[in-house]
């Protein structure tokens, strides 16, 4: 199950909590920034984020942050975009969507249980 908590001022969600068997879909920014909490956001160092099957970006998470750099694209609305969490031998997938705001004011929190 997938359940948001949205500011009203934004239409972006602020914290998201994606339970083992998410099928949700994660509204992001064009510019999307990460930030992963909860005991099994641990053992994840590593972040990549895929449109297709080609990796857009492949990074190791600091502080469970994952921030698009300025020296990259901004991604585009309507694209099959997914971001692979990895470490210690386990694995989640999330799919997201790509909203028409450029940069997100805060970080798409991710809490998975």
């Amino acid at each position: 199950a997938l359940r948001k908590t949205t500011l009203q001022t934004c239409a972006l969600p602020i914290w998201v909590v994606l339970r083992s068997a998410s099928d949700g879909v994660l509204k992001v920014a064009q510019r999307p920034e990460f930030l992963l909490l909860g005991k099994t956001g641990t053992p994840f160092t590593r972040g990549r984020l895929m449109q297709d099957k080609t990796v857009l970006l492949d990074t190791g998470l600091e502080n469970g942050r994952i921030k698009w750099p300025k020296s990259l694209p901004s991604l585009q609305t309507g694209g099959d975009y997914s971001l692979h969490l990895a470490g210690d031998g386990v694995t989640r997938v999330i799919k997201l969507a790509i909203g028409s705001q450029t940069v997100q004011k805060t970080p798409a929190i991710i809490q998975l249980d």
